[in-house]
């Protein structure tokens, strides 16, 4: 829940979206009271519930005296009950042992309880000096999966740890379940960007920009598919007009030319144009179904078409004029335009 930004207290802070979780890395009781007390202040005067769950060096008669003598009208705002300050055990280890799940659960609860009073939200802060090797462990999975659970919530969480207690180890495990580190160099507070979240919520975004572009991709590659379906079809169309005019048009001329003995002029000419046709369409329209053309009527057709004149074609195929005429005939009858004053060569080239 990256919005609506809260006043944190601290210059070095600035202003923090809800879902923050950072910890603070402390020597002394000072360090702490350096971060919290203005931290706790800004959220009093906010309208959010605090929780300051205390464990050494700090107790919480010593936490709230420093809220007392820093933050103006604090008296009033304990007596409305907009602030506990507990000791760690009675929140982290109240049922005798720490409970990771039960912590966890405590703090949705109390944030619900918070909006549900008329709270902005949840402000809080845990020391975790109270922790021994036994259960650090246990703590460092608790604490990663704060990070992913707070991101989400209306709460602002400081997690405390004593740089006295953690080695080195310990603390790059803690930098990476929070978003953030505060840690004091030559006596100035430094921020130090955590991991864990981060590194998250990039190979999210990542995923998420992959998901984006593997379907561009798939998009793609589905469009690019159908272009070559269109061109194999295509193809195949070409295929099959070229093979319907190699068969009908110019296969019978060139069988002519050698049942002659040699290829007359005209031959020759009519040849030539045919071969121009042979990636048309015009013989798969003749061969359309609807027409029914015979063979000897395409061959006619296809020299009608090339301007030859009925004793022309008569003489090219052996035939006699009144039968070339009579062919003519048939044809107009099947293209429709026997009683159409339409003229058969012009019709025939409007095929191609």
């Amino acid at each position: 829940m990256k919005a609506s930004l809260r006043e944190s207290g601290s210059e070095l802070l600035g202003p923090l979206p809800w879902g923050t979780h950072l910890c603070q890395f402390y020597e002394s009781k000072q360090d702490l009271l350096d971060i919290l007390v203005p931290y706790f202040a800004a959220g009093l005067k906010n309208s959010e519930f605090c929780m300051w769950i205390t464990s050494a060096p700090l107790a919480p008669g010593e936490a709230e005296r420093a809220l007392s003598a820093a933050v103006p009208g604090y008296a009033e705002y304990k007596r409305r009950g907009r602030i506990e300050i507990l000791r760690y055990d009675q929140w982290y280890t109240k049922s005798g042992r720490f409970d990771a799940d039960a912590v966890l659960k405590g703090w949705l609860e109390k944030e619900a309880w918070a909006l549900a009073n008329g709270y902005e939200g949840l402000r809080v802060t845990g020391n975790t000096s109270w922790l021994d090797d036994q259960n650090l462990s246990a703590f460092l999975d608790y604490e990663r999966t704060a990070d992913s659970v707070v991101g989400g919530h209306r709460m602002l969480v400081v997690c405390a740890y004593s740089l006295e207690k953690c080695a080195l180890p310990d603390i790059i495990e803690v930098i990476d379940a929070h978003e953030f580190a505060l840690v004091k160099n030559r006596g100035a507070w430094r921020k130090v960007a955590g991991g864990r979240r981060k590194t998250e919520e990039a190979l999210r975004k990542s995923c998420q920009d992959l998901e984006v572009e593997t379907k561009l991709l798939a998009d793609k590659n589905i469009a690019f598919r159908e272009v070559i379906n269109e061109i194999e079809t295509e193809k195949n169309r070409l295929k099959d007009e070229i093979a319907i005019n190699v068969n009908e048009i110019i296969l019978p001329i060139v069988k002519r030319i050698k049942l002659k003995g040699g290829a007359s002029r005209k031959q020759l000419d009519l040849l030539g144009k045919s071969l121009g046709t042979l990636v048309s369409s015009f013989g798969r329209r003749l061969t359309e179904t609807s027409l029914k053309l015979t063979p000897k009527e395409i061959e006619i057709c296809n020299m009608i078409k090339s301007g030859l004149t009925t004793k022309e074609i008569s003489g090219l195929i052996n035939a006699s004029s009144l039968t070339i005429s009579k062919h003519r005939n048939n044809i107009r009858k099947k293209l429709g335009l026997a009683s159409r004053g339409v003229n058969l060569t012009t019709f025939l080239q409007s095929l191609e």
